[in-house]
C-alpha cells in the first residue's frame, strides 16, 4: 500500500537511484508505491521479440527520475531472474512511461524508452515483473497466472485508481480492447486503460448503478405473458420495427428466457438484469434506437427472428419449462395487435379473437404507427356476436357463413416430409360462393377446432382457404386463412367442417397418407357430392413452394388427376409405389361383430361391421353388402393392408362424435343394417361370398357377436356359438345422456369379443 511522503523526502525527487556509491542518497524517501506497473503486452501479434512492452504510472504529485531504476522479470518461483537498469527517463505526475522491447530502429511513438534485450521474452502465461529502486526498495512487483488472449496487452482495469495493491488482484485485470494505432495489437500504452467489462458468474446478472451481481429470479409459468405484437410496422422497416410486449405478475428477470419466434429461438442474455417489476410491461424489438425503430421507447431486449405476417405463436420458456405461448391474429400494417385488457393473462392470449387493433400512436403523434409499447393496452371494442373486421376496409361487418355444400374440402396433407407433421400438415377448402369461416368447427378424426379471429376469414367465390398449424416454419405454405391445432391421421380419416349449431356443410374422408405428398380433389368432381368418393381424390404432383418440395396445390386450383388406376393395383402406403391389391380367399375372413341398432346415437351414423383377418391381404376392393340391395365397394387409391390376426372395422361415419365413440374405422358403408326379420350381413370378393352373418330380431343398444377365440366363416353359421354382446361397453352416448351411468352401447368393436354366456 502506498504511504504519505513526509515533506522533506522531496529533495529527493529528480535525484537518480540506483547502483554506485551515490544509491542510497539517490533512494532515500522513495516509497513502495510510488511506481505502479499498470499494463503489459507479453503476447503481441507476430514475432514477440520486439513488439513486448510494459507500462508504468507515477502516483505522486511530482515526477520521477527513473534514471537507476530496475525493471526485472522472473518465474513465479524466483528463478530465471532478468534485470535491465534504466539509464535514463523521466516519468511526469500521475503520469504514464512505456518501457519496451525495441532492438532496433526509432522508437514507436507510445515507446518512451526501451530496454533492449535486457530482459528477454515475456511469459505469456505467468511470470512476475518488478521495479526496484536500489536494493531495498520494491516499488511494485506484479504476478500474473492469467495467460494474455494472443495481441492483446493485459491491463489494469480502467475504473481502479493505479495502486501498488489494487493491482495485485489478478481479478480487476483484463484484456485490452482498444485497437493501438499502427499495430495489429491492442492496448493503450501511455494512456487510461479500457474499463473492464464485469464478471458476472452464470445464472447470476448485475443491477443497474450495482457493481455486485445477484441470482437471476426467472418467472414461473405464466407470471410473463404476451401482451402485444407489431409483425407490420410501417413507420420503420420489418427489420428495424417489429416488436414484442409482455407483462409480468412478479418481480422476475427476463435474463437467460428464450424466446422462440415460429421455429427460431434465442436465449434473451445480459449481464444487466432484465427486472419486470410486478405489474409492469417489457419491450423486446429488433433495435433499442427509438430514431431508427419507428419510436418504440425503452427496450428491455432484443431478438432477430421475423414476426409473421400471417396469424403466428411466439413462446417464452426458461430452461425445460413453458412460460408463456401466445397466438396471434395476422398482421394489418401499421398496426399493433394488443391483448384485451379484460383478458389480459397467460391463457387468454392463446386465442387470436382475445387481440384487437390498438388505436393510439406511438413515436411521431400523427405519422406513426398504432400501438402501447411499454404501457397500458387500449380497452378492445366490445366484441359483437357474428361481426368480424374487415381487412380490406378495417371496420367491422356481419359474418358471412357458407351454405351447406357451397364449401367443400379440396386437398389434404396429412403426412409432410419436408417439415415436422407439427409444423407441415395443412387442408385446403373451396369455395363457390363468398363466404368467412368465423366460428365454423373443423373435425378432424375425433377433434375439433372453432376457426376464430376478430378479423374475417374471408373466402372469395370460387376461392380456396388454406388452413394450417401455423404460418411460419411449414414447409414452404402461401398465406394462410387461418390455423388449427388437430393432428392429421396418417390414415384414412373423415374430416367436417360445420355451423357452431351442428349445421353440416361438407364431410369427406381422404386416403392414406403417403409421405410428402397431399391428396387432392379432381377437378373434374370439384364439389361437396364429389369428394364423398375416395377414387375422387389423387397424389399431387406440383412441387411447393418450388419442386424439389412436397408435392401439392395448397391455396390454388388442383391439377388434373390421370385417368382412374387399375381396380386390380393401389399405392403402397410405406413405399408409395402401386403393386397389385391382395385380395382374401375363401376362409382367410370371418365377421365377428356388428351393430344394427345403435341407442347411443342414431342408426345412420352408429352401425358398424367387424371382421378378423386369418391371414394378411388388403381390404381394398371388398364388397360389404345387406341381405338385399344394399351394398358399398372398399374403393381407395392406398392399400388398406390387414394383417393376420387383425380386426378391420367399418362404419357409417368416421367421426367418433357422430358414430358414438368407436374406435378409427378403416372405411365407412352406405347402407342399413335392418333391425328386425331375417337378415345378414355379407362381404363379397368379386362374386364370391367369403362371409355372411345372418340374423333375427337385434337388441337396442348391443352388438351381435361371434364367441371369442372362434375364426372361420362357418362358426358365425352356428346359433350357439353367437350372441349379444353380454357387457362391454364402448364410447359414449352422441347426445351426452347419462343413460346407464353415461357409458356408450354394449360392444367390442374393433378388438377381441366377450365370451358368450
Amino acid at each position: 500500500m502506498r504511504r504519505v511522503l513526509l515533506m522533506g523526502s522531496l529533495v529527493a525527487v529528480g535525484a537518480a537511484c540506483g547502483p554506485g556509491g551515490t544509491s542510497t542518497d539517490a533512494c532515500k524517501g522513495r516509497m513502495a508505491g510510488d511506481l505502479v506497473i499498470t499494463e503489459f503486452l507479453a503476447d503481441p501479434d507476430g514475432t514477440d521479440t520486439g513488439s513486448e512492452w510494459i507500462e508504468v504510472f507515477n502516483t505522486l504529485g511530482t515526477a520521477i527520475d527513473l534514471k537507476g531504476v530496475s525493471i526485472y522479470v522472473k518465474k513465479t518461483d524466483g528463478s530465471s531472474l532478468k534485470t535491465h537498469v534504466i539509464k535514463a527517463g523521466k516519468i511526469e505526475p500521475r503520469s504514464y512511461f512505456v518501457l519496451g522491447d525495441v532492438r532496433s530502429g526509432a522508437l514507436p511513438s507510445y515507446i518512451n524508452y526501451s530496454y533492449e534485450a535486457g530482459l528477454g521474452a515475456l511469459s505469456n502465461s505467468d511470470a512476475v515483473i518488478g521495479l526496484k529502486c536500489g536494493t531495498t526498495i520494491t516499488f511494485d512487483e506484479l504476478q500474473y497466472s492469467v495467460a494474455a488472449k494472443a495481441a492483446h496487452a493485459r491491463q489494469l482495469d480502467g475504473k481502479v485508481t493505479p495502486d501498488g495493491t489494487a493491482n495485485d488482484d489478478e481479478t480487476r485485470w483484463c484484456d485490452a480492447k482498444t485497437m493501438l494505432a499502427g499495430t495489429a495489437n491492442f492496448g493503450t500504452p501511455g494512456q487510461a486503460n479500457d474499463e473492464c467489462d464485469v464478471v458476472v458468474p452464470s445464472g447470476n446478472c448485475t443491477d443497474p448503478g450495482s457493481s455486485a451481481s445477484r441470482p437471476v429470479v426467472p418467472p414461473l409459468p405464466g407470471q410473463v405473458f404476451f401482451t402485444e405484437v407489431m409483425a407490420d410496422p410501417s413507420a420503420a422497416s420489418d427489420s428495424l420495427g417489429e416488436y414484442l410486449e409482455v407483462k409480468s405478475t412478479a418481480d422476475v428477470d427476463l435474463n437467460d428466457m428464450v424466446l422462440t419466434v415460429g421455429t427460431t429461438a434465442r436465449a434473451i442474455t445480459s449481464t444487466q438484469c432484465l427486472r419486470v417489476p410486478a405489474g409492469s410491461y417489457a419491450v423486446l424489438a429488433h433495435e433499442t434506437d427509438a430514431g431508427v425503430n419507428g419510436g418504440i421507447p425503452n427496450v428491455v431486449a432484443t431478438f432477430t427472428a421475423a414476426l409473421t405476417q400471417g396469424a403466428g405463436s411466439v413462446t417464452l420458456s426458461v430452461e425445460d419449462a413453458g412460460i408463456d405461448t401466445a397466438n396471434y391474429p395476422a398482421s394489418v400494417s401499421g398496426v399493433a395487435w394488443q391483448l384485451d385488457p379484460t383478458r389480459s393473462d397467460a391463457t387468454n392470449n392463446d386465442d387470436p379473437s382475445a387481440y384487437c387493433a390498438s388505436t393510439v400512436r406511438y413515436g411521431d403523434a400523427t405519422t406513426g404507427d398504432f400501438g402501447t409499447p411499454g404501457a397500458a393496452n387500449t380497452a378492445c371494442m366490445a366484441s359483437t356476436a357474428g361481426m368480424c373486421r374487415d381487412m380490406g376496409t378495417s371496420q367491422m361487418r356481419a359474418i358471412v357463413p357458407p351454405s351447406p355444400g357451397s364449401l367443400y374440402f379440396t386437398e389434404v396433407m396429412a403426412d409432410p416430409k419436408a417439415v415436422a407433421d407439427n409444423l407441415g400438415e395443412w387442408l385446403e377448402l373451396k369455395s363457390d360462393g363468398a363466404a368467412d369461416l368465423n366460428g365454423l368447427v373443423l373435425t378432424a378424426g375425433s377433434t375439433r377446432n372453432t376457426l376464430s379471429s376478430p378479423d374475417c376469414l374471408a373466402v372469395p367465390a370460387g376461392g380456396y382457404a388454406l388452413l394450417a398449424h401455423t404460418a411460419s416454419g411449414n414447409g414452404g405454405l402461401p398465406t394462410l386463412t387461418g390455423t388449427f391445432t388437430a393432428g392429421l391421421s396418417n390414415s384414412s380419416t373423415m374430416l367436417s367442417i360445420a355451423l357452431p349449431d351442428a349445421g353440416l356443410i361438407d364431410a369427406t374422408a381422404y386416403p392414406a397418407a403417403v409421405a410428402g405428398v397431399a391428396w387432392q380433389l379432381s377437378p373434374a368432381s370439384s364439389s361437396a357430392v364429389g369428394n364423398d368418393d375416395p377414387m375422387s381424390f389423387c397424389r399431387a404432383t406440383v412441387g411447393y413452394p418450388m419442386d424439389g418440395g412436397d408435392l401439392g396445390t395448397p391455396g390454388g386450383a388442383n391439377t388434373a388427376c390421370p385417368a382412374p388406376p387399375n381396380p386390380n393395383d393401389c399405392v403402397d402406403p410405406g413405399s408409395g409405389m402401386t403393386r397389385a391389391i391382395v385380395k382374401p380367399t375363401s376362409g382367410q375372413l370371418v365377421i365377428t361383430e356388428f351393430m344394427a341398432d345403435p341407442r347411443g346415437t342414431d342408426d345412420t351414423t352408429g352401425e358398424y361391421i367387424e371382421l378378423l383377418a386369418n391371414a394378411s391381404f388388403d381390404l381394398n376392393g371388398l364388397v360389404l353388402a345387406n341381405e338385399s340391395t344394399g351394398m358399398s365397394p372398399v374403393s381407395s387409391q392406398t392399400c388398406l393392408p390387414v394383417n393376420a390376426g387383425q380386426f378391420a372395422l367399418f362404419a357409417r361415419t368416421m367421426d367418433p362424435i357422430l358414430n358414438g365413440g368407436l374406435p378409427t374405422p378403416v372405411a365407412t358403408f352406405g347402407f342399413t343394417l335392418t333391425n328386425s326379420g331375417v337378415r345378414s350381413v355379407v362381404v363379397r370378393s368379386g362374386t364370391d361370398t367369403l362371409d355372411s352373418f345372418g340374423y333375427g330380431t337385434t337388441t337396442s343398444g348391443a352388438s351381435w357377436q361371434l364367441r371369442a377365440g372362434l375364426s372361420s366363416p362357418s362358426d358365425n353359421e352356428d346359433a350357439g356359438s353367437v350372441c349379444i354382446t353380454p357387457s362391454a361397453r364402448y364410447g359414449h352416448f352422441a347426445d351426452g345422456g347419462l343413460v346407464d351411468g353415461g357409458q356408450g352401447d354394449r360392444g367390442t368393436p374393433g378388438t377381441v369379443n366377450e365370451n358368450c354366456p
